[in-house]
């Protein structure tokens, strides 16, 4: 079976982008051809950040502490 896989490789091993769905141990041919960053990549990928943003409530900091929470510091 042959499949074309997108990976990321990190800390010495490729991490696959989906789940590939072989069996544990199961052995693979890697050809192994760098992909380049397009501008148009990174724009994409800035605009999705830009969304997520502006979609999101992120406060600074860990979340506050529940009121049973705060009990148990005393």
């Amino acid at each position: 079976m042959t499949q074309i896989v997108h990976a990321t490789f990190t800390d010495g091993a490729f991490r696959p982008d989906q789940d590939l769905h072989l069996p544990a141990n199961a052995r693979v041919r890697l050809i192994v051809e760098t992909l380049e960053t397009t501008r148009d990549d990174q724009t994409e990928a800035l605009r999705e950040l830009e969304e997520l943003w502006s979609t999101e409530n992120v406060l600074p900091g860990p979340p506050p502490m529940t009121r049973d929470q705060l009990h148990d510091r005393l």
